[in-house]
């Protein structure tokens, strides 16, 4: 059986990130008829049907997505390769996309590196967080900021800020001056939520588990900001890591006696990629921002 050339799997990887055609040929700087031909001679050449052409897009189909999982590695072998041959410029141009779950911690790091390499074009890209994962996964983003970012294959992960997880409270409620709560006192409280996805919520029910105490919402909501909104309406008590918004009117955050662990916010990106000078560049200043915060 032929061997797939690299051109062919270029442009193949190029229709499988972007799922058509024409941006793929955009990319690649050829025309679209001949991302179409080189496509077809891909499958004609080796009997197989790799993606579906609709009006929406093309999707890959299962061997198609097996082939795209593994011919990724060319791409890197290739992206590598240019780097190594071009680590001079690398941070005097180019570009670094990010995603991010809490724009506070992600804006600082971000912060640095913008004001240390200014000719990097940033694209910052904000979701919850297995959006953020999924993004780096499938290399829609270089690399993640997440709290307890994955560290496990195929991710490295470097630690950028410790975090507590802390109660939010109406500015106008009683609980607002005290120095600290329970989640006991707190459970009698009208609760606000986050999903089942969200890593505050997750961390919360494991404290909560761990420490016999039911925490009913009275308001569930799908986003950080809609819960610091809601808490500085007036709604009700809810819950977010204690650098994950900048606001302070309105409310106030108050440590939870049973949540005392600290836990990290992480820059994480594909060990593939680790090679690559804007990424080691912002590892760098991810460990200096955890060790001084204040910049001093």
């Amino acid at each position: 059986m032929p061997r797939p050339s690299p051109s062919q799997l270029r442009v193949f990887n190029a229709v499988a990130r972007h799922g058509n055609f024409s941006a793929a040929a955009a990319e690649l700087g050829i025309s679209q008829p001949a991302v179409s031909a080189q496509i077809r001679s891909l499958e004609r050449e080796h009997g197989a049907q790799l993606c579906e052409r609709g009006r929406r897009g093309v999707t890959l189909t299962e061997l198609g997505r097996e082939l795209f999982r593994a011919s990724q590695r060319l791409d890197d072998l290739l992206d590598e390769s240019a780097q190594i041959l071009g680590q001079s410029a690398a941070l005097a141009r180019g570009s670094l996309t990010i995603a991010a779950g809490a724009p506070n911690p992600a804006m600082a790091l971000i912060a640095r590196f913008r004001l240390a390499h200014p000719e990097v074009r940033l694209t910052v890209r904000f979701g919850d967080w297995n959006e953020v994962v999924r993004d780096v996964a499938e290399r829609h983003a270089d690399v993640g900021i997440l709290t307890e970012g994955p560290g496990e294959e195929p991710f490295m992960r470097v630690a950028c800020a410790p975090l507590r997880l802390v109660a939010l409270v109406p500015s106008g409620h009683r609980l607002a001056r005290q120095r600290r709560t329970t989640l006991e006192a707190l459970s009698r409280e009208p609760l606000i939520l986050r999903t089942g996805t969200s890593i505050t919520q997750r961390s919360l029910q494991r404290i909560a588990e761990r420490s016999r105490v039911a925490l009913e919402p009275s308001l569930v909501l799908g986003s950080r900001e809609a819960v610091v909104e809601a808490v500085a309406a007036g709604v009700g008590i809810g819950f977010a890591f204690d650098q994950a918004s900048s606001r302070r009117d309105g409310l106030a955050r108050i440590p939870i006696a049973e949540a005392g662990e600290a836990f990290e916010e992480y820059v994480f990106f594909s060990q593939s990629l680790a090679y690559r000078a804007d990424i080691v560049e912002l590892c760098r200043i991810a460990k200096d921002l955890r060790r001084d915060p204040d910049g001093g």
